[in-house]
């Protein structure tokens, strides 16, 4: 189930996600909308984009759009390197879920 968020004060329900526009998604990561339709083409975060409308920011875009800004901001990476860094982290993520299920 999706929730839109357009800005109001409710915190999510646990297990639902909340969608934001890229107004909002602005302000969240403190990301102008060139570096975010640059992670779009990248393929860094997937925006859920009804054909009737405007491109929609989940909870865990706006998370990988935060990381990409500290990675930029922070450590100073370039793109080839912000796109390394992600895509590691993304498949140690995943090695560490299969060896958490095998450890079971």
């Amino acid at each position: 189930m999706s929730v839109e968020n357009k800005g109001s004060q409710n915190a999510p329900v646990e297990g639902e996600l909340t969608y934001y526009t890229l107004e909002i998604t602005t302000g969240l990561t403190r990301l102008g909308p060139t570096v975010i339709e640059r992670c779009v083409q990248m393929g860094l975060v997937r925006p859920t984009r009804p054909v009737t409308e405007a491109a929609r920011y989940s909870s865990v875009d706006i998370a990988r759009l935060r990381k990409v800004r500290r990675l930029i901001q922070e450590l100073g990476l370039n793109w080839a390197g912000v796109e390394i860094v992600v895509r590691l982290t993304d498949e140690m993520e995943i090695l560490r879920a299969e060896l958490e299920r095998l450890r079971r």
